[in-house]
């Protein structure tokens, strides 16, 4: 199970998380009134940002949840949470609930603001047992609510079918409803046949994913045919690739579906195309996420800094004589703000720095302050 990173984004703050606390009554413990989003992280940046955040308003905007952010505010927001956390490989997870009163009342509360929660986990993309050997899956039944295209957080029927597939040796569970196959209980579903992709079309019994809509466009570049057409069960077992998608996964091929081999039992040659063109776009991100805006910034710059201690005394002067040792602080523009119920106190300045070497070195000495909670 991937740990938790040590900072959290509680309703505007950076906190530690094992300090992250919400009311009893937030209707999200309550009622699983709330929804979601997890998304991968390359680079020390969010991918697919715009189609996750687009999302996460419309599910917002369907359990009628004010959304309380625009989307450059969400960005901000989740882009600090990354490098208080110090960048790199992760997934970030985001989630919304519609807020707390002191009282327990199925209609909508009439004043309570929305309880927002963030934070990251350890990843490194999945395992490479799972991608050179495929993944086991096994089919069951589809108890969900009629609103699946919601990402809410209301998980209950898809941790069961998970579980019963860990229970069964398998890596994910494939919904099944009528006698057609869906989506995983937390991935996207496409099967292969004769060299053509088919994936089900978006309803209300599925989410739309957003890793599947990039496999759809890397598809198109590779001209590979695409279809949106329901998936039998039939059709399932009969297919020559299964893959499952999703933040975590990225595209995995399924080589057993309920104990059988899936075509002869490797991943399929369709799959490897997919899949060497996923790795080359991730590859292409990550290469932007080192020669974009920080590797653009012309030295000497000036930059506005943002730093969150534990309050103390002499936090303020400690801080900032570790600031001057790499760079030139205007003293006029330092301010101060308690935060976290006056346990936090951030402080932020605008400060020279004369070389790329002395930014790198500045955010290194930053991250090995035992003064410092977060800086960016």
């Amino acid at each position: 199970m991937p740990a938790p990173l040590p900072l959290a984004h509680l309703n505007g703050t950076v906190i530690p998380v094992a300090e992250a606390q919400v009311s009893a009554f937030d209707r999200g413990f309550l009622f699983a009134d709330g929804a979601y989003e997890a998304l991968p992280v390359y680079g020390g940046r969010a991918f697919r940002l715009p189609e996750h955040l687009t999302r996460l308003a419309r599910s917002l905007r369907e359990l009628r949840i004010a959304d309380p952010h625009d989307p450059a505010t969400w960005r901000a927001h989740i882009e600090a949470l990354i490098a208080a956390n110090g960048g790199g490989t992760m997934t970030a997870y985001v989630q919304v609930t519609r807020g707390a009163e002191l009282a327990r009342d199925h209609p909508f509360p009439a004043s309570a603001a929305p309880t927002v929660f963030a934070c990251c986990f350890e990843w490194s993309g999945p395992p490479e047992a799972l991608v050179r050997d495929g993944a086991a899956v096994v089919t069951q039944p589809d108890v969900r609510w009629g609103r699946c295209d919601i990402k809410s957080i209301g998980l209950t029927a898809n941790v069961l079918a998970r579980q019963a597939a860990v229970e069964s040796g398998a890596s994910e569970a494939i919904l099944v409803r009528d006698g057609h196959a869906l989506e995983g209980s937390s991935s996207s579903l496409l099967i292969v046949e004769t060299g053509t992709v088919v994936t089900p079309p978006d309803g209300p019994h599925i989410l739309a994913g957003t890793t599947r809509n990039l496999l759809r466009e890397l598809a198109s570049q590779l001209e590979l045919p695409w279809l949106t057409e329901p998936i039998s069960v039939a059709r399932l077992r009969a297919a020559d690739e299964i893959w499952i998608a999703s933040t975590t996964r990225e595209v995995l091929a399924v080589t057993r579906l309920d104990g059988a081999p899936v075509g002869d039992g490797r991943p399929g040659a369709v799959w490897k195309r997919i899949h060497e063109a996923f790795r080359e776009h991730v590859a292409a991100f990550r290469a932007g996420a080192t020669s974009g805006a920080s590797a653009a910034l012309q030295f000497p710059v000036v930059l506005p800094l943002k730093i969150i201690g534990q309050a103390g005394p002499g936090l303020r002067e400690r801080v900032l004589r570790l600031v001057a040792e790499h760079a030139h602080v205007e003293e006029e523009s330092v301010r101060e703000r308690s935060s976290g119920g006056a346990r936090y106190l951030a402080i932020t300045v605008s400060v020279r720095i004369d070389s790329r070497a002395d930014l790198e070195a500045l955010y290194a000495a930053l991250r090995a302050s035992d003064d410092v909670v977060w800086a960016l």
